[in-house]
């Protein structure tokens, strides 16, 4: 009985063992399904995010296979090269829309530099489509290595670049043509303050004899008639110095060359010793420093600008102070001074030629801070000027650090 019972308890424990496994292989199936399941929806999650992302781009976009066949491509694409998706998908990229995609360039990018290289940026490519006429694209592709290493995709980026393209040619004629007109213009400047220079100078050296030889033998108003006489001669032949002057300015000078701006300053100071002695002028200053420049138009720069703090002084005597400070790639240097100052509306306007301040108390022709601008800006520098109307006024200007 005991045998009985005891072969019943085995083939109970048997049978409890088998479904035990019957249980852990459904369960392990189950898995398995599941987990292929879980395979699946994550590729197809993938494959549409990818999808989304390619159709997302702006610019035309294809992915390739190994053998340059055409995968997929953006909308984008179809619309730009007038194709679609059925004369698309598939085809080797050399042959889509009757071969027009035969471009040798394109050629030279995916079959010798992408296959040794991951990717290659803005690869310039000009090209006549018989679709859509000339057109120049800037490519960038990326090669894709897939884990199992045999194989890759390449995504290939099509940038529309022939209007930029229009727009830069275009730009660079305007800037050939105006240049070509400045050269002119200056020549032309040059010349005729040139040609006028000679009779000036000769009127006023006959108003000059005239003075001397007639004053007091005819009366009181023919004196004054031929001191204002001599006067305008003297400011024509003022003017005509400054025109010239602003004429050479900007293509004259010399050959760049290391040039130590305090001693541009010391040579710019012993040139206004009348004007700094006459008005009293206080002048402090800092180090400065050697720049790539133009001694002669640095010196000129200086007495410009020092000449005029001299001249528009208020009732206190000029106290000018000039330094100089270095912002990253570039000196800017500073002229403070104590003099009436600028009214805000006229900070920009005061660079532009014949632009002068009171100009019935102060002389000049308004030419010396145009003079200012086009020095800095052949120089590769800005200029400006802080001020405050009876509060002085600093003028800044920059020139690029010496390399």
């Amino acid at each position: 009985m005991k045998d009985e019972e005891k072969t019943t308890e085995q083939l109970l424990n048997e049978l409890a063992e088998l479904r035990r496994q019957v249980a852990e292989m459904e369960t392990a199936e189950t898995l398995d399904v599941n987990a292929r399941k879980l395979t699946e929806d994550a590729v197809e999650e993938a494959r549409k995010y990818a999808e989304n992302i390619v159709e997302t781009v702006r610019e035309p976009l294809v992915v390739l296979d190994t053998d340059l066949k055409i995968i997929s491509a953006n909308s984008s694409f179809y619309r730009t090269f007038k194709v679609t998706l059925a004369d698309t998908v598939g085809q080797i990229l050399y042959d889509l829309g009757n071969r027009q995609w035969d471009i040798p360039k394109l050629r030279v990018l995916l079959e010798e530099i992408l296959p040794l290289k991951t990717e290659v940026l803005d690869f310039e490519v000009e090209h006549e489509f018989l679709t859509i006429g000339p057109h120049t694209m800037l490519l960038n592709a990326r090669r894709i290595i897939r884990e199992s290493g045999r194989s890759y995709l390449i995504l290939l980026a099509i940038e529309d670049i022939t209007e930029r393209r229009l727009v830069e040619d275009k730009l660079k004629q305007l800037a050939e043509e105006l240049a070509r007109s400045n050269v002119e213009l200056e020549h032309f400047a040059s010349l005729a303050s040139h040609d006028l220079k000679s009779p000036v100078l000769a009127i006023g050296t006959l108003l000059r004899l005239f003075q001397r030889r007639y004053t007091g033998k005819l009366d009181t108003e023919a004196d004054q008639f031929i001191s204002d006489a001599r006067k305008s001669a003297l400011r024509m032949e003022k003017l005509i110095s400054d025109i010239l002057a602003y004429a050479r300015a900007g293509s004259q000078g010399k050959t760049f060359e290391p040039t130590d701006c305090s001693e541009a300053l010391d040579i710019s100071l012993a040139n206004l010793k009348d004007a700094v002695e006459s008005g009293k002028a206080e002048i402090t200053r800092d180090s400065l420093p050697k720049v790539m420049g133009d001694h002669i138009q640095m010196v000129q720069l200086f007495q410009n600008l020092i000449g005029n703090a001299i001249k528009l002084h208020g009732e206190e005597r000029p106290r000018i102070h000039i330094s100089a400070k270095q912002m990253e790639k570039e000196w800017v240097f500073s002229v403070r001074d104590n003099g009436i100052g600028i009214p805000r509306e006229q900070t920009e306007k005061i660079f532009e030629i014949f632009q002068r301040l009171n100009k019935d108390k102060y002389p000049g022709s308004g030419i010396g801070l145009a003079i200012c601008k086009k020095i800095v800006e052949r120089h590769g520098g800005r200029i400006w000027v802080e001020s405050e109307l009876g509060k002085g006024s600093i003028f800044y200007f920059t020139i690029p650090v010496m390399k």
